[in-house]
């Protein structure tokens, strides 16, 4: 036994030495950005993910002017583009693409798409087809107001945001099995008045019991509760907030709330960032620099990130990849990765010990969750791991500079099984190890 335990932590040192960043949260797989050949050709919006590596997105350039959405199919860095459809066509009814914004997918692979035109329709296609192709469903909301985003839940309610309008709202539509659909007369059920503000970003969970909105300027997420039969109440507990703005906000169905942000409406060219947000504990689990001038973790053009700072859309498929669409980079990136489970805290310095100090986890064993304290005597770059018994890399609980003091990461293993996991802090040059036993 000690001479396997000798084994595997040489197996943890040598990881440590030969372990890519690859390895740490989330990493761009692909980036269909401009000049792969596989790009949109024009500037993208908005996304609506129908399963991995396959999606439709809208492109949306005024001053040509171009409007078309676009489906792509087992899409890899240079393959899986279909053809433009530049008008929804049925029937001998014609309805030109026109400043399409949000797009949304609903269970059946029907895409629904905000559609800017004089009668502002909200216009239906198949997407589960190599070409997007029009569908009898269509809805003209006959509002002066622009519609920016979009999202269905299960139950096929419509759920579409206004931006720049005089009073700021969610209307509710019935499902395409509502006559109104075939007939085009466009009747909300109802709306959801929001506060004052700048909103781009609209999600819904699959019951369509919530109802989460994003305001560019604070980054501040509203979440509505209630049913489509009740109505719904603005969550006044729910307080969730990032610190750059908020363009697009997605739901996956683990829990977890997907934000992206950028200065592109601004034209600044600071950053591209999206975050995860842990909606059970209101912590953020995750930031990912797709873009930060003079840092972050991707920063310039390569075949795996664009490099650009104009994400405008994100949505998760139920693998757990993440999908951003870049509007200046005619682009859309798929990030893979999963959310970080353990929430980092730090306590006042006190004493502080003369190196690294890695205090066991408490409890332990454990079962649903345990607490991992460490200690450090200066500033330090800081990673902490968890292998299994194979010497594999299973969880990052913590990576970047952390302050001198005693830090405390709870961890929350989801889909680990029973056994003994090894625990890796790395700080500056110094390593410490520890082992943990969970049990289910």
């Amino acid at each position: 036994m000690r001479c396997a335990a000798v084994v595997l932590c040489c197996a943890l040192l040598l990881i440590g030495i030969a372990g890519g960043e690859a390895l740490a949260g989330y990493v761009c797989e692909y980036s269909n950005s401009e000049g792969s050949g596989n790009d949109a050709s024009y500037n993208t919006v908005s996304i609506a993910v129908l399963s991995e590596d396959n999606f439709v997105l809208s492109m949306n350039r005024d001053d040509i002017p171009y409007f078309a959405i676009c489906k792509w199919t087992d899409c890899t860095y240079s393959t899986g583009r279909g053809n433009d459809a530049l008008q929804w066509y049925y029937n001998f009814e014609t309805v030109n693409l026109e400043n399409p914004f949000g797009m949304a997918a609903d269970g059946y692979g029907y895409i629904y798409v905000c559609n800017n035109d004089p009668d502002h329709n909200i216009l239906v296609f198949d997407g589960n087809l190599t070409d997007p192709v029009a569908l009898p469903f269509r809805i003209a909301t006959t509002t002066n107001d622009t519609l920016c985003a979009i999202d269905v839940d299960n139950e096929g309610h419509v759920f579409v945001l206004y931006c720049n309008a005089d009073q700021d709202r969610v209307d509710v539509y019935p499902s395409f099995l509502d006559d109104q659909w075939i007939y085009h007369d466009g009747q909300f059920l109802f709306s959801i008045s929001l506060p004052d503000g700048i909103y781009y970003g609209l999600c819904v969970s699959a019951a369509g019991t919530e109802v989460y909105v994003s305001e560019y300027v604070s980054s501040q997420i509203h979440r509505y509760t209630g049913s489509v039969g009740e109505g719904y109440a603005l969550d006044t507990g729910f307080n969730i907030q990032v610190d750059s703005l908020a363009t697009a906000i997605d739901l996956d169905d683990q829990g977890y709330l997907y934000v992206v942000s950028d200065h592109w409406r601004e034209r600044s060219y600071e950053y591209s960032q999206f975050w995860v947000v842990d909606l059970t504990s209101g912590a953020i689990t995750d930031r990912v620099d797709m873009y930060r001038e003079g840092g972050g973790d991707i920063y310039g053009a390569s075949e795996t990130s664009a490099g650009y700072y104009s994400a405008v859309d994100i949505e998760v498929d139920q693998a757990g990849n993440v999908y951003v669409v870049h509007d200046y980079a005619w682009a859309m990136e798929k990030w893979v990765g999963s959310p970080s489970t353990g929430v980092e805290s730090i306590e006042s310095p006190g004493d502080l010990p003369r190196s690294p100090v890695l205090v066991r986890n408490y409890p332990n064993p454990f079962n649903a969750g345990t607490e991992i304290r460490y200690r450090l005597p200066a500033e330090s770059r800081v990673r902490l791991d968890v292998f299994n018994v194979a010497g594999r890399l299973v969880e990052r609980l913590a990576d970047g500079p952390r302050a001198a003091g005693e830090h405390r990461v709870r961890w929350h293993p989801a889909d680990l099984p029973s056994g003994i996991y090894f625990l890796r802090l790395q700080a500056g040059e110094r390593m410490a190890v520890t082992k943990a036993a969970l049990v289910r």
